[in-house]
């Protein structure tokens, strides 16, 4: 007769899996609150990035510059504008920490 009484722990897969979950939750925590002090400085940057990208494109329009070409400008600072509003948005949820086990 075989019986499997040697393999049984005392814990089921959900026990092992909310354990794993927790260890996994905890390690998450530990990156970001590592990572968190920094997130002022990375801000920061990005704040200054926008406004050197501003002003170095509006730099190039003057008062003989064809509408086409004017639209263009403006329409690269827009889509670089919300690219760097988009890379804001990921790094603020990248550390973002979650409270009491949420």
């Amino acid at each position: 007769m075989r019986t499997d009484e040697l393999l049984y722990t005392g814990s089921d897969s959900l026990q092992r899996r909310e354990i794993k979950n927790k260890e996994r939750d905890e390690a998450k925590i530990t990156k970001r609150s590592a990572l968190t002090p920094s997130a002022e400085v990375v801000f920061n940057m990005i704040e200054k990035e926008k406004a050197s990208v501003t002003n170095s494109l509006l730099g190039f329009i003057q008062t003989d510059t064809t509408d086409e070409n004017l639209k263009s400008t403006l329409i690269a600072l827009k889509m670089y504008s919300g690219y760097l509003l988009e890379l804001q948005t990921k790094v603020k949820n990248v550390l973002r920490v979650k409270h009491g086990g949420e």
